[in-house]
């Protein structure tokens, strides 16, 4: 203990009727117990020497204190009022030190919080990282599909010559197409005919295609062979020809479909190229 209490009336009164020698080896004796928080030495001669008692009156006065106001034990000269206060010392050390150990781990939760709360702040502090630019949105090439019949019509056919000759070349199962188109083109041109003159030429004859050369095979003969086939210049001449075939045109068939009956009864015949 490094201080105790003393309370002045409870010392006068147990020592009123001590000298003044007793008086101040008692006083020595409690503080060498509290000093050391426990009972005095039970050897004399020892005690004498941590309490400088020296001479013979002194050590009378010692062994007087003792006996009043101590009990010898195993463990030494033992004084009620010393235990107790020495008692009460070392359990207000010991809350003090809980409290303390309490306190410091309380502090150091509240250190790490505010780290962890630095922390976050440091990241909830940073500029948002830009978002990436929207990937451009690949729109699809619409191609314009190839359209038959209206490309013939813009090119001043007569929609009957074009849809008789389309289903010429249907039944020969010649789609036509731009290319296949083109050349017929540059073929009407080169035997000064107009694409209406050549693909009416084209109907008459049952050709899926047109070549100049092949008028003249019809006027002049040649190696190859053509069968004539006027069977599209008309509804009479196409009910004319399905009659001679015997493909006879059922009940409100049209004359479309009947045409492409009839040519496709006469797919067989090299009539047409």
């Amino acid at each position: 203990m490094n201080y105790y209490q003393k309370h002045i009336g409870d010392f006068n009164n147990a020592t009123r009727h001590l000298s003044r020698i007793e008086r101040s080896i008692f006083s020595d004796a409690i503080e060498l117990y509290y000093d050391t928080e426990k009972p005095l030495v039970s050897d004399i001669a020892k005690l004498a020497r941590l309490l400088l008692v020296t001479t013979t009156e002194e050590k009378t006065a010692l062994k007087l204190i003792l006996d009043e106001f101590f009990v010898l034990k195993k463990v030494g000269y033992f004084n009620k009022r010393c235990c107790e206060e020495i008692e009460k010392y070392q359990g207000y050390i010991d809350q003090k030190s809980r409290a303390g150990k309490a306190s410091a781990k309380l502090r150091s939760i509240a250190r790490s919080s505010t780290v962890e709360q630095s922390l976050n702040d440091r990241a909830t502090n940073h500029k948002p990282l830009p978002l990436p630019l929207p990937l451009p949105i690949k729109t699809k090439t619409v191609e314009k599909t190839f359209q038959p019949l209206a490309r013939l019509l813009s090119l001043k056919v007569e929609p009957q010559i074009a849809r008789d000759w389309l289903l010429i070349r249907k039944a020969k199962k010649k789609p036509l197409t731009e290319t296949a188109l083109n050349k017929i083109i540059n073929q009407a041109k080169k035997g000064g005919y107009t694409l209406q003159a050549a693909l009416t030429i084209s109907c008459e004859e049952g050709w899926a295609g047109f070549d100049p050369s092949w008028k003249h095979s019809l006027n002049g003969g040649g190696e190859e062979k053509v069968v004539k086939v006027a069977w599209y210049a008309s509804e009479d001449a196409t009910q004319s020809k399905g009659i001679e075939i015997g493909c006879l045109r059922k009940d409100s068939e049209s004359l479309g479909d009947y045409r492409e009956r009839i040519q496709q009864q006469l797919s067989g015949v090299n009539y047409v190229r």
